[in-house]
């Protein structure tokens, strides 16, 4: 069973890793990066977009369609910038 919550604040963690070790000058940011942009691959990006699809289908009204949506736009939004960083 997925947590949306918890998937969201691993990535959190990873990318308040990444921006501690770029302060430092330490070269592991882009692993931790690499690392952010295959569990989006991998994982999230494999199933929020139908997800959100679902949630807004069922729950057109209120605030789960909307938010569920924005997750998904996020996650797809976090990917394309890791493209361009890594």
């Amino acid at each position: 069973m997925f947590f949306i919550g918890t998937e969201l604040d691993f990535l959190a963690k990873l990318a308040v890793k990444a921006q501690d070790e770029h302060a430092a000058g330490d070269c592991a940011w882009s692993e931790t990066l690499g690392r952010s942009q295959a569990f989006l691959r991998d994982h999230l990006l494999k199933w929020v977009r139908k997800f959100a699809d679902t949630v807004a289908r069922e729950y057109e009204d209120g605030f789960y369609a909307p938010f569920s949506r924005m997750v998904a736009g996020i996650a797809a939004r976090d990917a394309s910038v890791l493209a361009d960083l890594l």
